[in-house]
């Protein structure tokens, strides 16, 4: 995974990332997922990025996101493969139904976009309730590493002839509520000339590893394990790596 995990946050950044970036994430959640016979729930900030080759692939997928445009530009990719797909458009914490899962996935740091700590918590919780008994939750979070308000970092990626100038600046930090707001910019450029451009405020908030882990073990899930950068060799040592999934069973 070469991206930092906030971008995947944005509407413009989709193209990139749906053809570039999820091969060694669909790889890893493929193998995590498909003995599993039930169905299975992606739960997404924007947008879905694994259900449609899951799906695809075999693998029984619903969606919840909370961006309409996140909802119609999944089944579109649906369409392009022939599947169809059963996807929720609100708030995966009003999210309530009958349906038990088999596993629940929510990838790419989208539990760290919630805008509240508490919320991000009730996420947690509410995925629980709609597991089933042996049911597997996988999530995956990235570790808050800059804590210097007003540092920018820009990237320049050249994909399928259009280049993508991306800025972040960090513009708020509270240490003590463990949260952040970022300035996120991304321009896509074609022959010289930017044919998209989406900017944005977004709230993160971050986890220590071990008290991630702790909190999914309090809310009830055993048996939690943690892979560093969708190896499939359990992680105990976190280094330098830029993704952090964690695996338990309720």
């Amino acid at each position: 995974m070469k991206l930092d995990l906030r971008w995947f946050v944005m509407e413009a950044q989709e193209a990139y990332i749906q053809e570039y970036e999820l091969k060694s994430a669909l790889d890893f959640y493929e193998q995590q997922l498909i003995n599993k016979k039930g169905k299975i729930l992606e739960i997404g900030q924007s947008h879905l990025f694994l259900l449609p080759d899951l799906l695809n692939h075999g693998i029984q997928m619903e969606g919840l996101v909370d961006s309409k445009k996140g909802e119609e530009a999944c089944k579109q990719k649906c369409e392009e493969l022939n599947q169809t797909a059963t996807i929720y458009q609100l708030s995966p914490n009003e999210f309530k139904k009958s349906t038990r899962y088999d596993a629940i996935i929510i990838p790419f740091g989208s539990v760290l976009a919630v805008e509240e700590r508490l919320n991000s918590i009730k996420l947690l919780k509410n995925v629980y309730d709609h597991l089933k008994s042996k049911g597997t939750i996988i999530v995956d979070l990235f570790i808050q590493d800059e804590f210097l308000v007003q540092q920018k970092h820009s990237m320049v990626q050249e994909f399928m002839s259009d280049l993508y100038v991306c800025e972040k600046q960090l513009i708020k930090l509270d240490m003590l509520e463990q949260s952040t707001t970022y300035l996120l910019s991304v321009e896509r450029i074609k022959e010289g000339r930017m044919i998209e451009k989406e900017q944005k405020l977004q709230p993160f908030i971050w986890y220590g590893i071990k008290e991630f882990k702790l909190i999914l073990e309090r809310i009830g899930f055993t048996n939690v394990k943690m892979y560093s950068n969708y190896s499939t060799t359990e992680s105990t040592k976190p280094s330098d790596k830029k993704v952090f999934t964690f695996i338990g069973e309720k």
